[in-house]
């Protein structure tokens, strides 16, 4: 009885039951495929000097000066760009962004529309 528009509230039921895909929670594994060749000092310089995040779980990328370690960035740099396992596991992963990008575009265009019909639908409240 909340919505009492039959409707507005299909297009909210629709709209909040379709809000998961994973495609948008997925977790890749080659995120954990490399964080298991990058030698953890390396790591551990890029979080500490080239990343940072904030209360609401926004993350950043900072500029920052490249690792003192020139020869264990070479090393790495090889050791990852020669594994196929990675290679095929990035690409697939780009595709996967590729299609989130697109289902969140969607999703943005949802959501307006949704509001629209809310806004025109529901009295003003006083």
């Amino acid at each position: 009885g909340l919505v009492g528009d039959p409707e507005l509230r299909d297009a909210l039921a629709y709209y909040y039951t379709n809000a998961y895909n994973p495609a948008l929670t997925e977790r890749p594994s080659y995120r954990e495929h490399v964080r298991q060749r990058i030698p953890f000092d390396l790591q551990l310089y890029i979080w500490k000097s080239c990343f940072e995040s904030d209360e609401f779980s926004n993350q950043y990328l900072l500029p920052c000066d490249a690792p003192p370690e020139p020869e264990l960035i070479s090393a790495t740099v090889r050791e990852l760009a020669s594994n196929q396992l990675l290679t095929a596991e990035l690409r697939y992963w780009m595709s996967t962004m590729y299609v989130a990008s697109t289902i969140g575009r969607d999703r943005i265009q949802s959501t307006i529309r949704l509001r629209e019909m809310i806004e025109e639908k529901l009295p003003p409240q006083e």
